[in-house]
């Protein structure tokens, strides 16, 4: 007779490891956009790291090992563009909405 326990091990480690990539991620954005700590954005970002994770090893996606030897530099790509919406993209976007959509 086949046994399944442990069969799910893979599918979690696979969801721990996508959280904590997201969780990376999320660091880098907010140390970019140079603001306040969000719990939500933190939250949000490590529940979804951790559900692709787990989608990903569900369909066979052999991707994670990769991802996570790239997560310095992802983190950094984040940093980059967290002070990039927050110094040239913002700006713009809330002129030309008190511009264009006034209350």
């Amino acid at each position: 007779m086949k046994t399944t326990e442990g069969a799910w091990l893979p599918f979690m480690g696979a969801g721990l490891i996508g959280g904590v990539y997201g969780g990376i991620q999320n660091i880098g954005y907010q140390i970019g956009r140079n603001q306040g700590w969000n719990w939500w954005s933190f939250g949000g970002a490590v529940a979804l790291g951790a559900i692709g994770g787990y989608l990903r090893k569900l369909w066979g996606i052999k991707q994670i090992p990769i991802k996570m030897t790239l997560a310095p530099a992802t983190m950094g790509l984040r940093v980059v563009h967290g002070r990039v919406m927050t110094k040239y993209v913002q700006p713009r976007w809330d002129s030309f909405k008190s511009r264009y959509f006034r209350r």
